[in-house]
């Protein structure tokens, strides 16, 4: 939403790792990068997240709640529109680097397993579970068991991200996108989320001379 720097993003991937890894005791760097809620994508997300070691993009997309109907996703503008015949894709950036990335339904109104039919020719599919305002789906290992035992076409599990995309990875004929997006929808209003985006900007300003004096004192023998 507030479409930070890619300065910025590098910043939160690398503190994030060093003080997980720091709690954990052991080096955390995750394949997959999350980003649900999603406002758009810069050109230059693929490269960075190349650099950082994710493999996998999830990116999680506005579908029904405040649009209507799926054909509505199209208030997200990509610069590439055929993007929305591709729910898995490949993103390109400036400099060659690639990601595979997956575009999936973010807050559906029903999040029970078949809302999402999977994808030719990898036959999978994925559904967020439990987070923002997506409730955790209470009857989610009930209801997979029902799906189950009725023997339909398809086989519905639960699981984490990377086993969704080991199952994608392997297709010859994922499509390869040079394409950025945002969203024009709430720009010019002033409420919470301008508020916020503003606010991020200055924070985002303010970590320069921080991060310049904290270099200074741990060269002077102080902690960073």
């Amino acid at each position: 939403l507030t479409m930070p720097y890619g300065e910025c993003i590098i910043r939160a991937i690398t503190m994030g790792e060093l003080m997980l890894s720091d709690i954990l005791g052991d080096a955390v760097r995750p394949e997959v990068f999350w980003s649900v809620d999603v406002y758009g994508l810069g050109a230059q997300i693929p490269q960075i997240l190349a650099k950082t070691g994710r493999k996998f993009f999830l990116i999680g997309e506005y579908v029904g709640l405040f649009y209507g109907a799926q054909t509505e996703f199209r208030r997200i503008p990509f610069s590439d529109f055929s993007v929305f015949d591709a729910p898995e894709l490949v993103l390109e950036g400036i400099d060659g680097s690639r990601v595979l990335a997956h575009r999936s339904s973010y807050a559906l109104h029903d999040p029970a397993p078949p809302a999402i039919q999977p994808a030719l020719p990898h036959k999978s599919a994925l559904v967020f579970q439990g987070m923002d305002n997506v409730a955790p789906h209470r009857e989610l290992v009930r209801d997979i068991r029902s799906l189950n035992e009725a023997n339909g076409e398809y086989k519905y599990i639960i699981t984490k991200s990377p086993e969704f995309f080991a199952a994608v990875e392997g297709c010859d004929d994922i499509p390869v996108f040079s394409t950025e997006s945002f969203v024009t929808y709430w720009s010019g209003i002033y409420e919470s989320r301008i508020r916020g985006r503003l606010q991020n900007r200055l924070l985002e300003n303010e970590i320069l001379p921080v991060e310049a004096l904290s270099t200074c004192a741990r060269v002077d023998g102080f902690a960073y």
